[in-house]
């Protein structure tokens, strides 16, 4: 009986390929020893994934700039090399751009601030990552320069990537105590619905504290004060205060 090895073809098909002599099994193992997504075999160009098992740069030491620039070597229209995942490829098992690369970091990630307090004691940054099909992000904040909140523990527990389209102020005093105060609404999709998140932080010149924060995964708990379309409160602030006040209270 004739072995077979089922591999992914470069356009998006399974095919079989004939190694009746061994002949492609080592070039296969070869081109995966050498770290290579691409080989040819017989004029024919396959890729080194295994069935349940895609071929992951990340895995075989490459850093996201240097799978980059593989990947745009290698995956070209012109001699017809394409796996059938439209311009990404598999990094930290998740499927990556790498056509804009150099907007990211070695990590594939970017880092933007979205928000600064007008002294610059407080600052919010959003990583995102190069992720293809949908967004995964987190945000970070910052007082006097040293890292006091990372986002990602509270959706550690979803199992699905999370891309955060953050609505925020900073610099008010909304409940008049005397303490400037930092608001971020984060909403996120979870399959077919959209949740949100919120975080209520209040600061001075010499400290930063989470006064509380929740999530909304049911409809009746949102606040429905931000337009996650865009990064920006477009409500009066005469009703965000009111949401503010009645929920965020401190005791």
């Amino acid at each position: 009986m004739k072995k077979i090895l089922l591999l992914l073809f470069l356009i998006p098909n399974l095919v079989m390929a004939d190694d009746s002599d061994g002949l492609f099994e080592k070039e296969f193992n070869k081109a995966l020893q050498n770290h290579l997504y691409f080989f040819k075999f017989k004029n024919q160009i396959y890729t080194t994934n295994k069935r349940g098992k895609a071929f992951d740069f990340f895995d075989h030491g490459y850093n996201y700039h240097e799978a980059s620039v593989y990947m745009k070597k290698n995956y070209t229209a012109l001699n017809g090399v394409s796996d059938g995942n439209f311009g990404c490829m598999r990094y930290k098992g998740e499927l990556h751009s790498f056509t804009n690369y150099l907007d990211y970091d070695e990590t594939g990630w970017k880092k933007k601030t979205i928000t600064k307090s007008k002294d610059d004691l407080v600052t919010v940054v959003l990583s995102s990552a190069a992720t293809c099909l949908y967004s995964s992000n987190y945000f970070k904040v910052y007082f006097n320069g040293v890292e006091i909140f990372d986002s990602r523990p509270d959706f550690k527990g979803l199992n699905i990537p999370i891309g955060l389209n953050i609505n925020s102020y900073i610099d008010k005093d909304y409940n008049l105590n005397g303490k400037n105060e930092l608001f971020i609404d984060a909403g996120y999709p979870t399959g077919a619905k959209w949740d949100e998140s919120y975080y209520f932080f209040e600061y001075d010149k010499n400290s930063i504290k989470l006064i509380k924060n929740f999530r909304a995964i049911h409809w009746d708990r949102r606040l429905e004060i931000s337009d996650h379309h865009n990064s920006k409160f477009i409500v009066p602030e005469a009703e965000l205060i009111k949401v503010i006040t009645d929920n965020f209270k401190v005791d």
